[in-house]
């Protein structure tokens, strides 16, 4: 839950928020299968990447 709260808080939300859903429902119709594991892994890793970049970004030398 936390990186879901996290991701949406972010400037380019809408995009997370896509792919998302896009793991989720595979297939078109009636015949659609649900994948939330995947999707999941993908909120997880995203989160966690965008949180590093943050504190890299954070944690520079700021300039003169």
């Amino acid at each position: 839950m936390a990186a879901t709260e996290f991701l949406l808080a972010q400037p380019d939300a809408y995009r997370y928020r896509r792919r998302y859903l896009e793991l989720i429902v595979r297939g078109r119709g009636s015949g659609a299968a649900s994948d939330y594991t995947a999707a999941e892994r993908y909120l997880l890793r995203t989160a966690d990447a965008c949180r590093r970049s943050l504190r890299r970004n954070n944690s520079s030398p700021a300039e003169d």
